[in-house]
Order: structure tokens, then C-alpha cells, then sequence
């Protein structure tokens, strides 16, 4: 067995799911453990994520095991951080959307989305308020407007103000 599938097994990813791991993300076996997948595990362990939700994140996205930790990761938290999400959260926000750890230039993303919810819902919406949609849908960093404007139509059709939208 590699080095790289023995330390996966070893932070909880079960064994019967280690083939579908390799399967699905086979750049894995090349991978130092020492260089690329600890320190990347030990980087989710201090955002508060337990050992065994990582293993399971692997076991699901084992395609965040390429996202360079020093220039996507580490700067995505950051970004996250500073558009208002709360540093007790972040671990919620990544287990919830891991791709948002990987994607590139995620700074300038935000900067954008961060005023679709102000243009679509007008009243009431503060710019803080954009953290707290993040922790509850980090999605929205990939929505486009089009989309937003007919959850915001639908959930007004169902009787919803624009304040509870």
C-alpha cells in the first residue's frame, strides 16, 4: 500500500471507500504525504474541523487534496474571513462547500457577489449581512443572478417578505 493511501486510512478514510477515492482522484498516489497531504489536513484540523470529517470530505471531494494549500486554500479562508464570515463558522462553511477553498481568485468573487443580495433585495440588506449568507449558503459564491432572482420570486410568491427574504 502507498504511503499516501495508508495515511488516509489512518485519519479515518475507510478502507472499503479507498478504492472509489482513487478512482474518482487517482492523483493521490503520487502525492508526499509529508509535503501536500498532511500539512493540508493538519490546515483543516486548525479551522476546527474534526479528523474524521476530513476523512469524509476526502471520501466524497477527495479532489481537494490538489487544492494547493499556500496559494488557494490558505488565501480563500482569508477571503472568507474578511467578507464577514466568522472565524467560528469557517469550518461549517468549508464541510458544507469545499470547492469554495479551491477556486481561484476568490477575493474579487466575493467582492462581486457580495452586492447581488443588496441589488435583488433593496430593503433592509446590510453589507455585513453578506457573512451571515455565507455561513448559511456559501454556494452563492457561484450563483449568478438570473438564478438568485427566481429563489427571490419564488420564495415572494409563497408570501415571504422582502425583509425575511
Amino acid at each position: 500500500m502507498s504511503t499516501s493511501v495508508a495515511y488516509l486510512v489512518g485519519i479515518g478514510v475507510t478502507r472499503r471507500k479507498i478504492g472509489h477515492v482513487l478512482t474518482r482522484y487517482p492523483e493521490i498516489l503520487g502525492m508526499r504525504v509529508g509535503r501536500v497531504i498532511k500539512p493540508f489536513v493538519e490546515y483543516l484540523e486548525s479551522l476546527s474541523i474534526p479528523r474524521l470529517v476530513i476523512a469524509r470530505l476526502i471520501e466524497k471531494k477527495p479532489y481537494i487534496l490538489g487544492f494547493d494549500l499556500t496559494d488557494q486554500v490558505k488565501p480563500s479562508v482569508e477571503a472568507l474571513l474578511e467578507s464577514g464570515v466568522d472565524d467560528e463558522i469557517i469550518a461549517s462553511v468549508v464541510t458544507q462547500y469545499p470547492k469554495i477553498v479551491g477556486m481561484d481568485d476568490l477575493k474579487p468573487k466575493l467582492l462581486v457577489q457580495r452586492h447581488l443580495p443588496e441589488s435583488i433585495i433593496l430593503v433592509g440588506f446590510e453589507p455585513e449581512d453578506f457573512g451571515r449568507i455565507m455561513e448559511k449558503m456559501p454556494q452563492i459564491v457561484s450563483l449568478a443572478r438570473v438564478p438568485m432572482v427566481k429563489h427571490v420570486a419564488f420564495l415572494q410568491g409563497y408570501g415571504f417578505s422582502m425583509k425575511q427574504v
